[in-house]
């Protein structure tokens, strides 16, 4: 399980070196309005349901509030957004939190801002689900012993949540397969046969809900209540070179986050407007849990997981990585 790791920090560390050699010059990437207009800068995000406080805020002017435009980027699996925001290709960027985590421990040096998507309450509704064939046999965590599981990205969020509903389950941890499909492909892949379960995600929960599968875990309860599932972060570099940027950042999205939270409707709205997800399956979906405030408690649990489960060698730097967020 080390090994495996090992292995992912350093595909990680050769992507931010092979994106770093045609990358921006970061003292000047983000500054590209003038002294009496906005800045302009661009954020990097995945084409799902936890990143709509971004789109949404833009949309009610938040940004424009605080002197920014925003131009948008598409992120790929979180190594790759890293990669980009460390770069200077992006100034900031959308990712679930073990990479960062993976990031930080390598010494690579990112500044986690503000969450985005928060673990619910236990009686909250789940956006992170493990979900298998009706008539798969797979009624449980339990069930899992020698099973194929689709995650977006292994040693990632959806494996570490999956990892962590299964082990406070009782389940089988040794013996489970994880393969890698992307968010959008995963309930064809169950239909297919392909897999025995996948950690899907919204919109694609709703998706493949409807095409038959079931639910056996709501993996986002795994880890305490507010927990940041997904955050976004710029580059220490950059937070230390333009805190002003960054101070509007956190500000503008601050705003969003509570504005998404307080109106569903609103994000329900924005969905379609950035991902491929129809406005009648979007008026269907369970939203996220949004939240304003990074708790360092429960990024220190989801380290100490991934540390548990073989993602890092040890916990790493937290405070460092933490001093720039809301």
């Amino acid at each position: 399980m080390r090994s495996s790791a090992a292995a992912a920090a350093v595909a990680l560390s050769a992507s931010i070196v092979l994106a770093a050699c045609g990358g921006d010059d970061s003292e000047s990437a983000g500054a590209g309005g003038t002294e009496d207009g906005p800045r302009s800068i661009t954020v990097a995000t995945s084409p799902i349901a936890d990143y709509a406080p971004l789109y949404l805020g833009v949309e009610q002017g938040f940004f424009e509030d605080h002197g920014l435009t925003v131009e948008y980027a598409s992120g790929g699996v979180g190594t790759e957004t890293i990669a980009s925001v460390l770069s200077g290709s992006n100034q900031f960027a959308g990712v679930a939190l073990p990479p960062l985590l993976v990031a930080q421990g390598r010494g690579l040096k990112v500044s986690a801002l503000t969450p985005s998507s928060v673990a619910p309450s236990a009686e909250g509704e789940s956006t992170s689900q493990l979900l298998t064939s009706a008539g798969s046999g797979i009624d449980s965590v339990d069930d899992l012993a020698g099973k194929t599981i689709a995650v977006n990205a292994v040693k990632a969020q959806a494996e570490l949540l999956t990892r962590l509903a299964v082990e406070q389950g009782g389940g089988d941890l040794e013996s489970l397969q994880f393969v890698e499909i992307p968010f959008a492909e995963m309930p064809a892949a169950l239909q297919r046969g392909d897999v025995d379960a996948i950690a899907a995600v919204e919109p694609f929960i709703n998706s493949a809900l409807s095409a038959g599968a079931v639910s056996v875990a709501k993996l986002d309860h795994a880890l305490p209540e507010g927990t940041a599932l997904t955050a976004f972060f710029t580059s220490a570099q950059l937070a230390e070179s333009d805190p002003e940027m960054v101070e509007d950042f956190k500000a503008a999205m601050s705003e969003s986050l509570e504005y998404a939270a307080a109106n569903p409707d609103a994000v329900r709205a924005i969905i379609p407007e950035y991902t491929q997800v129809p406005a009648e399956v979007a008026a269907q979906i369970t939203l996220p849990a949004f939240g304003a405030e990074l708790d360092q408690a429960g990024v220190e649990a989801t380290a100490e997981a991934m540390q548990e489960f073989g993602f890092i060698e040890e916990v790493p730097d937290l405070d460092a990585m933490l001093k720039d967020a809301s």
